[in-house]
């Protein structure tokens, strides 16, 4: 026996659940005082905390290079959280023998925003972050120089759906030379998501 079913008209509405945003990453100042070699790498944070792979290293500037003031403009999900990794090279640039970590000339150190403190991987007895400042432009705050601290900056990562319209400056130590200054100026830029979540730009 045959079955008649009447036509009903169905309206489906979808909201993108992990819309595109831009993320503009501008760097200057990068190697004001820097003797050693040092590069910035933006990366999506993993899900259980750990280092990211190379694979997922993006280079945003080195100071081995004469780009100052390069900016570069990445599309990221609006959910991702992305980090910064710098590159060390103790006395890269000028020579000299021990940095502030003990590290030897020469050799290779990772520092990474999103653990605590950033020197974490490099230098595994180190607990206090030396290392980085981030700080919002609508704060009025201002870089501490001279200063370690106990916990992250709460821009240590960047998160593009919850700091939409924000600028962050990153302030950079890389605990060059054997008694540091910790001025934070070895590597300095400014991170800002613009256009809006779900628009795709």
């Amino acid at each position: 026996m045959k079955m008649w079913v009447n036509a009903v008209p169905v309206k489906v509405t979808a909201t993108a659940q992990n819309p595109t945003i831009s993320i503009t990453f501008t760097l200057s100042s990068f190697a004001s005082n820097a003797a050693d070699a040092d590069a910035i790498y933006y990366y999506t944070v993993p899900s259980d905390g750990s280092v990211p792979s190379s694979a997922s290293l993006t280079l945003l500037y080195t100071n081995t290079s004469s780009t100052s003031g390069k900016t570069v403009t990445a599309v990221v999900t609006a959910g991702q959280k992305i980090g910064f990794a710098l590159k060390n090279v103790t006395g890269g640039i000028t020579p000299y023998l021990l940095n502030g970590y003990l590290g030897l000339q020469g050799t290779t150190h990772w520092f990474y925003s999103h653990l605590m403190p950033p020197s974490k991987q490099s230098y595994s007895w180190i607990s206090q972050n030396c290392n980085l400042q981030a700080i919002a432009s609508d704060t009025g705050e201002a870089v501490k120089n001279g200063a370690c601290f106990s916990t992250l900056p709460s821009y240590a990562t960047i998160n593009c759906s919850q700091s939409p319209g924000k600028t962050i400056t990153y302030y950079w130590n890389d605990m060059g030379g054997l008694v540091d200054d910790k001025d934070y100026n070895d590597a300095v830029f400014k991170v800002s998501c613009s256009g809006k979540p779900g628009s795709g730009q």
